[in-house]
């Protein structure tokens, strides 16, 4: 009973069971120049405007899970600069997250403009 002592004195909430409504869908990619050289940025179609949306990053096109989550941008967002080079040669994936619940990762696209 302790642990539960912990973790709600720390903040923690249980889930809701209010998860994620529907998946993004329309994960693209662009460049923008970025301080080290021309980087990727996501752009998407929010499935569930209420959730944040994070992203996330491997070197294997179909990785699954991707090893690398590296930013989460707030509810109703659709652009999300990522600060990696399209030189990385890496592919991305999206997914919602709300009330302590996740959607499925949505992606490959890979870094190069097709």
């Amino acid at each position: 009973m302790l642990h539960g002592f912990a973790m709600a004195a720390a903040g923690y909430e249980e889930p809701s069971g209010d998860g994620p409504d529907a998946l993004p869908t329309e994960l693209a990619v662009y460049h923008y120049e970025g301080k080290y050289g021309t980087c990727v940025g996501l752009s998407w179609v929010t499935g569930d405007k209420a959730a944040h949306t994070r992203m996330a990053y491997d070197e294997d096109e179909d990785a699954d899970p991707p090893s690398n989550v590296c930013g989460t941008v707030s509810p109703g967002a659709t652009l999300m600069e990522t600060e990696k080079k399209v030189s990385d040669d890496y592919y991305f994936w999206i997914r919602h997250e709300k009330n302590g619940e996740v959607g499925d990762w949505v992606g490959s696209v890979g870094s190069t403009l097709e």
